[in-house]
């Protein structure tokens, strides 16, 4: 990895992460919603090292309270570094529905 740049991986994020962000983007949905990853799952995954690390996610989701409705987010989570281990959550500006 370098410090500072993108890498793109070729393994999946691990689970808390996967799970905080989705977490994350059904809190922003302004009902109460059921989203789950879609067929396509994670799409891209990369990681930047920064003080910490930030985990770049594209999500293939679908609300299965809407007739399955599927929709691709951009996001990024934080990790910072241990002993805290905080996470923080970026939803990017544009979603591209499919």
């Amino acid at each position: 990895m370098m410090a500072g740049g993108i890498t793109a991986q070729t393994f999946a994020p691990e689970e808390h992460i996967l799970k905080f962000a989705l977490e994350r983007i059904n809190m922003k949905s302004n009902s109460i919603k059921n989203l789950k990853l879609g067929a396509r799952g994670v799409m891209k995954y990369g990681t930047q090292v920064v003080a910490g690390t930030n985990h770049h996610l594209s999500l293939d989701i679908i609300d299965e309270d809407e007739s399955m409705t599927p929709s691709v987010h951009h996001c990024v989570v934080y990790e910072g570094l241990p002993p805290a281990c905080k996470l923080e959550f970026k939803e990017d500006a544009h979603k591209i529905e499919q």
